[in-house]
This record gives structure tokens, C-alpha cells and sequence, in this order.
């Protein structure tokens, strides 16, 4: 490999840390939570391949600024597919039931960073 190459795997890294470190900073622990959530239900198989725990976290950027849009989980499902197609293109049929399932967990997560 190319020390060039290696210089911008090494800057692509540092900004996605730093970029992290924002959205924990401007979400606190509900920004890990749902990329945890979204890596737990791992619905491009990501995690299954072997990929960072930081592999949702571009989707994650996009679905916790929204989570105030939604009023009870089948909404939250909504914005979630939302998101999916539109980082991940058409959704594999069956999928409802996935968003649904990921909704009850961000939800979840959702009520108990609104209770503190």
C-alpha cells in the first residue's frame, strides 16, 4: 500500500472519530444507543461481515435529529424506512416487520432520553 493511501484510510478515520464525538456531544447517550440498536438488528448484515460498531452512524446522524417527528413507534418506523431507502436504496421485502422491530427499540430509547 501507498503511504498516501494510508494517510487518507488514517484522515478518513480521524474525521469520522471527531464526527462521532459531535453527535455524542450533541445527542448525549441516545446517539449510541440507536446506532447500538441499529447494529444489534444489523439490517444490511454489516455486522454479520464483520464491520465497526460505527458502521450505522451515518444513519443514525440522520434518524436521531427526527425523532421528534414521530408521534408513537408505527411513525418512528416510518422515518426509519425513510432513512434506509434512502441511504440504502429499495428495502428487501419483509422488511416492515424489521422496521418495526427497530422502531419498539429506538422508541424505547427515545422515552427514556426524554425522561431524564
Amino acid at each position: 500500500m501507498s503511504n498516501d493511501f494510508v494517510e487518507e484510510m488514517n484522515e478518513r478515520i480521524r474525521a469520522q472519530r471527531t464526527q462521532r464525538q459531535r453527535d455524542q456531544g450533541a445527542y448525549g447517550e441516545l446517539f449510541n444507543e440507536v446506532a447500538r440498536i441499529l447494529y444489534q438488528h444489523d439490517f444490511m448484515s454489516l455486522a454479520t461481515i464483520g464491520c465497526p460498531v460505527d458502521e450505522y452512524d451515518p444513519e443514525t446522524r440522520t434518524i436521531v435529529p427526527r425523532l421528534h417527528e414521530a408521534a408513537s413507534p408505527d411513525e418512528l418506523a416510518t422515518i426509519i424506512e425513510e432513512e434506509f431507502v434512502r441511504w440504502f436504496g429499495a428495502q428487501p421485502s419483509g422488511s416492515q416487520e424489521w422496521f418495526a422491530k427497530v422502531a419498539r427499540d429506538v422508541w424505547s430509547a427515545w422515552e427514556r432520553y426524554a425522561a431524564q
